[in-house]
């Protein structure tokens, strides 16, 4: 991927990414409702994020700066996308 920040919005493509990265940020926007999942893996299998929205509202989350992980794979997102934005050095 040469992109960055990227922008994932389909789930279930197995691993987007299988190398050593450092998201920096990232950021799920346009869920729409009570019950939304996001689960974001490395290669792994290990939790990057693992959220669940419990509101109506809609909107957006931001992460953070998660650091390095052992590469990306997005399990499940059921509405809206992810912004993810890396970064190199240690």
């Amino acid at each position: 991927m040469s992109a960055n920040p990227w922008k994932l919005d389909t789930a279930g493509a197995g691993t987007i990414y299988a190398f050593p990265v450092k998201i920096t940020n990232l950021v799920w926007a346009n869920y729409t409702t009570t019950g939304d999942a996001l689960v974001v893996r490395d290669r792994n299998g290990k939790d990057i994020v693992n959220a669940l929205i419990t509101t109506s509202l809609g909107g957006t989350i931001s992460f953070g700066n998660i650091g390095w992980v052992e590469g990306i794979a997005l399990i499940t997102i059921t509405h809206g996308e992810i912004t993810v934005s890396v970064g190199a050095g240690r």
